[in-house]
């Protein structure tokens, strides 16, 4: 269950329906990208080689949606910070940027439910999220309990 959730509205980017969606992993950024887009544009969705070329591959889709007029997609990244969401932000330009604050104990639940055999590394990574988690700029975020 997503507890708080924080969004933000971008009109400057017009009629695009392009959502950036951050949070700590088992947060539910994949399961709600799904539910508002047919295109989501995950990292862990991109295959290739090493983590560089999957990077550069994720960096280039941003930069393409966020060149389209008419794009209509989600884009998921962990982003913690505002400096992260800033920068993803900047590429795919979205209309609303989706800050997923699900609680660290669900989070973790819900990764070791997965059972995939990253499931250390993405432990390792929730608590790394919250660590660099802070709420500056959220003064730019309105706060909202449902989407």
């Amino acid at each position: 269950m997503i507890q708080q959730q924080e969004v933000m509205t971008c009109p400057q980017y017009g009629q695009r329906q392009v959502t950036l969606i951050c949070g700590p992993p088992g947060s539910g950024k994949s399961t709600l990208a799904r539910q508002l887009h047919n295109h989501v544009l995950e990292l862990e969705s991109i295959t290739a080689e090493t983590w560089r070329l999957r990077l550069k591959l994720f960096g280039r889709a941003c930069y393409r949606i966020g060149r389209d007029p008419l794009a209509q997609a989600a884009v998921v990244r962990g982003a913690p910070t505002h400096a992260e969401r800033d920068h993803h932000a900047k590429l795919c330009k979205p209309s609303k940027v989706i800050v997923l604050l699900t609680p660290a104990d669900v989070c973790h639940r819900r990764v070791a439910e997965r059972n995939r055999p990253s499931v250390e590394n993405e432990h390792a990574a929730i608590d790394a999220w919250w660590r660099a988690w802070n709420a500056e700029h959220a003064e730019d975020l309105e706060t909202t309990r449902t989407w």
